[in-house]
């Protein structure tokens, strides 16, 4: 297991040379369809090749962006993903993370056949993988069951049982805990009745332990963990990339979790530490992560 840095690939002071920050790895990351047009998308692919000549290609992975990047729908989109795993390829990339970035307002998943959205999903993205066979994964992520403010949400790919349908498709999956564990919690609230139902399109049974069904499908793992939980009706808000010992669940759980990931992971896997920082170019918390973490795992 290999710990990874991940860092803004459109702000060029954000990559920190190897072992600065104790990370053997690094994730560029992008946020928004605007970053997938000139000059950033250039400057992005830039920063790229600069970390691959820094960490090795197999040390480097990029985030592909979320907001407003429906490749299901969105032609250009999707040519920009089906171009960045063709670079990554080329740069021979450890990896492409990717959401599935079905956007909507709560009310509208209600309207939607998730398994149906689901599928086309996994069509897009088998496509995309088709487009350009090589040793780089594409892998999708899954997201929580809310986001972060109680508005719009993402809920196709959420438990261990929505990722089912990759198997046999070259399509593989990053693992993000802070979202599970977000998850986890929310089911808990709407069981005891403090948030309600009908903010919750996609309601199953599940346990923490659930990601272990699907180990042989992870190749990329995503680590944090949240404070507070966003409730439309309440308008509280979540806050993700917090370290374990400052969370709402408690140090306990998320070290319980880094005890089986480090078990159960090889030596390539990357682990992404997604911490938020006061300053990208001092990262304290991250380093208060990887002193975490190696209490656990060593």
């Amino acid at each position: 297991m290999k710990f990874s840095l991940p860092f803004l690939a459109s702000k060029k002071e954000q990559l920190p040379p190897p072992g600065q920050y104790a990370n053997q790895c690094v994730e560029a990351v992008i946020f928004n369809k605007e970053d997938l047009s000139s000059p950033t998308w250039e400057i992005v692919w830039k920063q790229i090749e600069k970390a691959v000549l820094m960490y090795g290609p197999r040390n480097v992975t990029f985030h592909f962006p979320v907001n407003d990047c429906d490749y299901v729908e969105d032609t250009f989109v999707k040519n920009k993903l089906m171009e960045a795993l063709k670079r990554a390829s080329d740069l021979h990339l450890h990896g492409i993370v990717v959401h599935s970035n079905r956007i909507h307002l709560i009310k509208k998943w209600h309207l939607l056949n998730l398994k149906k959205e689901r599928k086309k999903t996994i069509e897009v993205l088998e496509k995309v993988r088709s487009e350009c066979k090589s040793s780089t994964f594409l892998a999708l992520e899954n997201m929580p069951i809310m986001d972060n403010y109680g508005i719009e949400i993402d809920p196709l790919f959420v438990y261990p049982e929505d990722f089912q349908d990759l198997k046999n498709t070259g399509i593989k999956v990053v693992w993000d805990i802070c979202h599970y564990t977000n998850t986890l919690a929310y089911l808990q609230k709407v069981e005891q009745r403090y948030f309600s139902k009908k903010n919750y399109p996609h309601i199953l049974p599940a346990d923490i332990w659930d990601f272990l069904t699907i180990q042989d499908q992870i190749v990329h793992w995503h680590f944090s963990a949240f404070e507070g939980l966003a409730d439309p009706d309440l308008k509280t808000l979540c806050k993700e990339g917090v370290l374990p010992q400052k969370s709402t669940l408690g140090n306990i759980h998320y070290q319980q979790i880094m005890e089986k990931v480090s078990a159960i992971s090889n030596l390539d896997d990357h682990i992404v530490f997604e911490i938020q920082e006061e300053d990208y170019q001092n990262r304290k918390e991250f380093m208060e992560m990887v002193k975490w973490t190696n209490a656990i795992v060593t």
